[in-house]
């Protein structure tokens, strides 16, 4: 049995997401059963930049939990209103703080006034607690997100607002870079966007909070429907494994798709301890016509050789949305053509999905064989963003490997009156062994990574162990016919991390001069 100190650890863990309502506000019985006690002590305002615990009571009716007497009067006191979110965590002992998110889904302080844009960019800077704002799902946030425009008026500087690219941090910690597309006042989250959610098994069931580290780094938590925080762990767990799968090492003289570099004996050194992955996630899109809806999809050919499909096979189909997943099994077929065809089972996905002329289905490639397909409807795409390449474009498009990776390895298709674009990767890393000659000396690289992460000639390297860190390290990356080397300010980067024999360092590719490196010690391995 789990002793009291326990009880109250778990505790201090357990937050709740809830719709604001004025008379009583109902809780989860999870949370009800932590607090423990018919009497809540709620963090209120006390006039000015006072606080005082509010005695709530914590009753029970037919319907459930909820606090009752005392409420109406700290709500009151905190000026929360009809249309906001509140956010409740319990600290132990049944004490409980509360965060507010206004009707613009933004943080506010509880009992504050809401800001003018002057004033909250002047106490943003000062205060500890960090600037945050609510998601409420919808299928139009599945391929690309807003952020709320007081929130980017508020809290993001104009200097940052012009960024093509923004850092997001997942709820297991994972770093991924998501490009961002203004229009007008308005900022989206868009190119990565789509394969981030279907990562986390996201749907329009969820909720997000989302707060801002600055530097146009974001950290996202995900609320399920019972409005508690969803463990995501489970999941990364199984998307490691994914991504190991030994038939990656089948694919390693296509640069830009997904690779594994194993330990082989009888190899140099070089080899012995690189891992390096380019990838995943992959995606392909396409328009759906009315020859698609009624014969066959056809998939570009070099992408399909990229992710391993290469023969005839069966692939699963996977929908998520808010009523749960449900799966479909295509038959997919080579052809001499130069592509791949999706036959039989395809109609039958596209009659039960009600697709129409002009919608656009995003396959994200979970596995070779299992996809997850994301719908946008045809009248939906008059309020989205999408990048189409025009002939005039293509003529200006540098046609070399590195260059074609650093603008995400995108490749337009125009066949059969059918659009498509896929893509292969990024984000990617590499992981090495660290070994007394390569602290004492350099840092050994794979070249075909280097190459596939378009390094063609000598040049600085930005090295950091957090993206929310300021401080940082600048190596020299040399390329020798063999490998790629980190010299120059490697060695400092080593001693300034205690970087021993036997860690693992892994880099992962932020922008192709930007590496974030975690340090995996070797100590901590091997308990």
């Amino acid at each position: 049995m789990a002793s009291s100190g326990d009880h109250a650890a778990a505790a201090k863990h357990l937050r709740v997401l809830l719709p604001f309502t004025c008379d009583s506000l109902r809780i989860p019985d999870e949370l009800a059963e932590e607090i423990g006690a018919e009497e809540a002590l709620v963090v209120g305002p006390m006039g000015g930049n006072g606080k005082v615990l509010w005695r709530v009571e914590v009753g029970r009716d037919g319907n459930g939990a909820f606090l009752g007497r005392g409420w109406p009067e700290l709500a009151d006191a905190c000026g929360v209103g009809a249309g906001w979110l509140l956010v409740l965590r319990h600290r132990g002992r049944g004490v409980l703080t509360v965060k507010a998110f206004d009707r613009t889904r933004c943080l506010r302080d509880l009992g504050a006034p809401a800001p003018s844009p002057a004033e909250a960019a002047v106490s943003g800077k000062a205060t500890a607690r960090k600037p945050q704002f609510i998601i409420v799902l919808s299928t139009d946030f599945m391929e690309k997100m807003p952020i709320p425009a007081k929130f980017l008026q508020q809290h993001i500087p104009k200097e940052h607002q012009n960024n093509c690219m923004a850092i997001v941090l997942g709820p297991h910690g994972k770093v991924y870079n998501i490009k961002l597309e203004t229009y007008r006042s308005d900022m989206f989250f868009t190119g990565g966007w789509s394969q981030f959610m279907v990562f986390h098994d996201i749907t329009e069931s969820n909720a997000l909070l989302v707060r801002y580290e600055g530097n146009m780094v974001f950290t996202v938590k995900v609320f399920g429907t019972d409005g508690i925080p969803r463990d995501s762990k489970q999941k990364e767990n199984r998307a490691q494994q994914r991504s190991t799968l030994p038939h990656s090492e089948k694919l390693q003289k296509a640069p830009s798709v997904s690779i594994q570099k194993h330990k082989r004996k009888n190899k140099t050194s070089l080899g012995r301890n690189s891992i390096y992955k380019i990838g995943p996630p992959s995606w392909i899109k396409k328009q759906i016509n009315t020859n698609t809806l009624e014969k066959h999809l056809a998939l570009a050919k070099a992408f399909c050789d990229a992710i391993g499909l290469q023969k005839p096979c069966t692939i699963t189909l996977r929908t998520s949305r808010a009523d749960g997943t449900k799966s479909w099994l295509v038959h997919g077929l080579t052809c001499k053509t130069s592509s791949y065809l999706l036959v039989q089972g395809w109609r039958q996905f596209c009659q039960e999905n009600h697709l129409k002329e002009g919608d656009t289905c995003t396959f994200n490639v979970i596995e070779t064989t299992l996809w997850n397909v994301l719908i946008t409807r045809h009248e939906e795409k008059m309020n989205q963003f999408c990048y189409q390449e025009t002939p005039k474009s293509k003529k200006n498009k540098s046609n070399t490997d590195g260059q074609k990776m650093l603008q995400g390895s995108m490749n337009y298709l125009n066949k059969s009156r059918t659009k498509s674009v896929f893509e292969i990767g990024p984000p990617a890393w590499v992981k090495k062994e660290i070994n007394a000659s390569t602290i004492e000396n350099h840092l050994n690289l794979p070249l075909p990574f280097c190459k596939a992460i378009g390094f063609r000639q000598r040049c600085m390297i930005t090295l950091k162990t957090s993206t929310s860190s300021t401080k940082s390290w600048q190596a020299c990356l040399n390329l020798y016919q063999n490998c790629g080397q980190l010299v120059g300010g490697w060695k400092s980067f080593c001693l300034d991390n205690g970087i021993r024999v036997g860690d693992v360092c892994t880099m992962e590719i932020i922008e192709t001069t930007l590496w974030n490196v975690t340090v995996d010690r070797r100590e901590d391995r091997t308990r």
